[in-house]
């Protein structure tokens, strides 16, 4: 990776900031089912950079696995630049981090419909 595409570490709102913020709100009126549907349908705009924040966030102050932010992160579908920030947490390669945009980008394959083979009376 060359110096001008080096991913740098994004500064990490403080509890205050975080806790006053209506996301976090969110999560405490309506749970942490409530908040990601919100930002999945992008009902809270795209401010990454708090909504990576307060994810971070919970993940501590409930002593959460770092490894809780993969699925958090794989149901609001966010941008290639918040799951660098997760490859940088994780201390993973960034290639990593595009794979992870990449697949939860991509549209679930369509459900396909059952065969039904009957079978010959006789």
């Amino acid at each position: 990776m060359s110096g001008m595409d080096e991913v740098i570490a994004w500064k990490i709102c403080d509890e205050d900031e975080v806790v006053a913020s209506g996301l976090y709100r969110l999560i405490e009126d309506g749970g942490m089912g409530h908040f990601l549907k919100a930002v999945r349908e992008r009902e809270v705009g795209e401010d990454w950079r708090l909504i990576w924040s307060v994810l971070v966030y919970i993940q501590e102050s409930r002593n959460y696995s770092p490894y809780w932010l993969v699925y958090r992160l794989d149901e609001i579908k966010p941008p290639l630049e918040v799951w660098q920030q997760l490859a940088l947490r994780l201390n993973y390669k960034m290639g990593w981090a595009y794979h992870c945009f990449q697949e939860s980008q991509a549209e679930p394959e369509p459900k396909k419909k059952r065969l039904q083979v009957k079978g010959k009376k006789g």
